[in-house]
């Protein structure tokens, strides 16, 4: 049996092969990669690894979420797989974390979950003459996806992809709490 037809958005060379050799470690502890980022920092690279249960919709109220001792199981995991197999040259951060709200949409089967919510999405390079869009993800025709953007469709490549992301309403919260600021840790 093949695996189903799951583009992933673009990755660069050393993410790629970060996704490669972490990818079956973590299916082995029952868990899937939404999303790898790596980026340069003072002193070294960030890897970021956003993970969740194979199949989970974080739209979901009900059924099975990924928890802390998932992402603690999957830290440790990494961190001695990185260290032995030298993947990341040079000194490097680690993190390890669900999808949240802001959820990122790495491969097509995050837009399909997904379609009808709003997200942001960047291209590496202009398609349409735009690189950047704030809109409803519509639908997916091929390996493209549909998003609205002031009563517009624009189809955009999902390889063509740079970063996507849901653009979730804080102001739905109780009390119209704001975006909490991004925290880091990790170790080098």
């Amino acid at each position: 049996m093949t695996a189903p037809h799951n583009p992933r958005i673009a990755l660069g060379e050393l993410e790629t092969t970060v996704l490669r050799v972490a990818e079956p470690p973590l299916l082995a502890l029952g868990l899937e990669v939404v999303h790898v980022e790596i980026e340069s920092a003072r002193g070294g690279r960030i890897v970021r690894f956003f993970l969740d249960l194979p199949g989970a919709v974080a739209t979901s109220t009900e059924g099975a979420r990924i928890t802390v001792d998932d992402l603690t199981r999957a830290t440790r995991e990494l961190d001695v797989l990185f260290d032995v197999e030298d993947v990341v040259p040079g000194s490097w951060t680690l993190e390890v974390s669900s999808p949240g709200l802001d959820r990122p949409l790495g491969r097509r089967a995050d837009f399909e979950a997904h379609l009808g919510q709003e997200a942001r999405l960047e291209t590496t390079a202009p398609v349409g003459g735009r690189k950047r869009w704030t809109g409803r993800l519509l639908d997916l025709e091929g390996d493209a996806v549909g998003i609205e953007v002031d009563g517009v469709r624009h189809a955009v490549p999902i390889t063509e992809l740079r970063k996507a992301h849901l653009k979730f309403d804080y102001s739905s919260l109780a009390g119209g709490a704001k975006k909490p600021s991004a925290q880091r840790a990790g170790h080098a």
